[in-house]
């Protein structure tokens, strides 16, 4: 019950959600960023789909993120991540939305969950 908006990592890790305010909040569109990692995103994406459940369909155990990069060149994913990261970082914007995701998150959360990705796909 104390995780319901959090994101669940592994079985008893959470990357906890952080409030804003939605209505005077200015948005960063984050699709453009991701066109470069799209398959890792649709690998994750095995619980669901983003279009009904958003963040929820995806799974982002560390077994999961390795079975998802099996295939993929994890040297240019890796790179693709980082530069995500960097140009989201960058961004005045303290919240991301994207339709791919179909998210809406304060920046730290995403930048949180990219962190996690990142760390745990086999090199």
């Amino acid at each position: 019950m104390g995780h319901i908006n959090n994101i669940s990592i592994s079985q008893d890790v959470w990357i906890e959600w952080i409030d804003f305010d939605q209505k005077n909040a200015s948005e960063l569109e984050i699709d453009p960023f991701l066109n470069s990692t799209d398959k890792l995103w649709k690998n994750l994406e095995t619980d669901c789909i983003a279009a009904c459940c958003g963040i929820n369909a995806f799974n982002f155990w560390p077994d999961n993120i390795q079975k998802a990069t099996r295939e993929l060149d994890k040297g240019s994913l890796l790179r693709n991540l980082v530069n995500t990261r960097s140009s989201i970082l960058a961004a005045k914007e303290e919240v991301i939305s994207s339709n791919k995701l179909n998210i809406l998150f304060h920046k730290r959360v995403f930048l949180t969950l990219l962190d996690h990705i990142i760390k745990n796909i086999d090199k």
